[in-house]
């Protein structure tokens, strides 16, 4: 069944008529918030799968024109999402609640924009770090896996450093949910920025780790997995892994660098991989 707003193949019964998921969610939001929203061009945007969100005063009068039913809603079963969901739409202004579209446009625009200059931030410490790291050492080298399990480690420390600084509200978490929190956030959040890394340099055959030019060659995964001391590379370790970065690199590194995100995309989708929907549920 279509949604009956957008049009979304995957419609299902809510409040009364065959929405989409984000549909429904939408307009669960917009009754616990008292959202009213106002369209800039007159009522005339058109709402597609693909376009929910380019006028919420047109989607939300889709909504009210087909008869979604506010008292269907069941606030105490999920009055707002997820709790992540929550703490992540308040996380920069707790409590602005705008009352037209071109307002909820600027506050969102500031928010991405705050997203970037810290990412930014991030970047120059971590050039900084590796820097200081690779002194005496030549760049453009392959690593090992005990090389990149230090790496690992200050990687913890410089994300730490922006989640504080980008999302105020982190800091008012209890420390089990920061610890939660950002377990569930760190790998996939490495994975996006392997393949950051890999689309600055073009290359799908091997995962880049810094600006340093270091590298893990997945042509060669034995020797990735070889102790510095050791003449015979880990055949064991390369049967096990191997697979796991083939699936890596035709599943993620491909595409992305096919798609050529750009700084605003890399920004906001590590924003993503924080408060992702139900992370302090994954323990």
């Amino acid at each position: 069944m279509n949604c009956q707003v957008c049009g979304h193949q995957n419609g299902k019964p809510h409040f009364g008529v065959i929405a989409c998921k984000a549909c429904s969610a939408f307009f669960r939001r917009c009754c616990a918030l008292k959202k009213k929203y106002k369209c800039r061009h007159n009522g005339i945007c058109e709402i597609t799968p693909n376009g929910r969100k380019i006028c919420r005063g047109c989607r939300q009068m889709r909504c009210n024109l087909i008869g979604m039913e506010p008292e269907r809603i069941q606030y105490n079963r999920d009055p707002l999402g997820s709790k992540a969901e929550r703490m992540a739409l308040s996380a920069y202004s707790p409590g602005e609640q705008s009352t037209s579209s071109s307002s909820d446009d600027q506050t969102e625009l500031r928010l991405i924009n705050r997203l970037v200059e810290n990412y930014k931030i991030l970047e120059q410490r971590r050039d900084q770090l590796y820097e200081r790291r690779q002194s005496g050492k030549p760049r453009g080298r392959a690593l090992n896996f005990k090389e990149v399990n230090r790496s690992c480690m200050d990687e913890c420390v410089l994300r730490a450093h922006w989640i504080a600084a980008t999302f105020p509200i982190f800091k008012s978490f209890s420390f089990n949910e920061k610890k939660i929190m950002f377990a569930n956030f760190f790998a996939g959040n490495t994975i996006l920025y392997l393949g950051k890394m890999c689309c600055l340099y073009g290359r799908t055959d091997r995962i880049i780790f810094s600006n340093t030019g270091n590298y893990l060659d997945m042509q060669n995964i034995q020797d990735f997995y070889r102790e510095e001391d050791d003449e015979n590379p880990s055949k064991e370790a390369t049967r096990l892994f191997a697979p796991s970065f083939e699936l890596y690199r035709r599943n993620i590194l491909e595409p992305m660098v096919k798609l050529r995100f750009d700084e605003t995309e890399f920004a906001v989708l590590s924003a993503l991989t924080l408060w992702e929907s139900g992370r302090l549920h994954r323990k």
